[in-house]
């Protein structure tokens, strides 16, 4: 689902005569539209993890609920505890996706599955080394965040101090 975003941020650079106030404007544009462009980011994991759970609960008996499986004490503990990890793992998914990592759900879970029978299709090295790569794009893309934030940030201050020399 990476799409490239369009809009303003995307755009070729503006041209180099154009006032340096009508830079910082554009420079604000482009911020606001990356923000709206993780917004939507965050919105298509959402619908990810939802078709996901939709997926999981159409492979649950039918017609039976899920508080007459769980009557003894023990059972719910054990769902409670799944219940727990199956959270943690859509809160990382998600801050995944607003680092600009996209992870599929249902290979996740898929993963989980396969750890919990035993039957992993990838070893501890190739686990460790994609494990390793997703944390290095994470940095990539927060940094590159970051000097996109930092520059547009020095454009409104040149921007605003200009104004302050012209009297406006």
């Amino acid at each position: 689902m990476d799409k490239a975003p369009h809009g303003p941020a995307n755009d070729a650079a503006a041209p180099k005569n154009e006032p340096p106030e009508m830079a910082a404007i554009v420079a604000a544009y482009r911020l606001q539209a990356d923000k709206d462009n993780a917004q939507l980011r965050m919105k298509e994991d959402e619908i990810e993890l939802l078709r996901t759970q939709l997926s999981v609960q159409s492979k649950t008996r039918s017609g039976e609920s899920a508080a007459a499986k769980l009557s003894a004490s023990g059972e719910q503990q054990a769902y409670a505890i799944g219940a727990s990890m199956g959270s943690e793992a859509l809160n990382v998914l998600t801050t995944r996706r607003t680092q600009g990592v996209t992870v599929d759900a249902g290979l996740v879970l898929q993963g989980i599955e396969d750890a919990f029978r035993g039957q992993l299709r990838l070893g501890e090295q190739e686990r460790n080394k994609a494990l390793f790569d997703v944390s290095q794009q994470v940095f990539q893309n927060l940094n590159k965040i970051e000097q996109k934030n930092i520059s547009a940030g020095k454009k409104y201050q040149q921007a605003f101090a200009r104004k302050k020399r012209c009297g406006l």
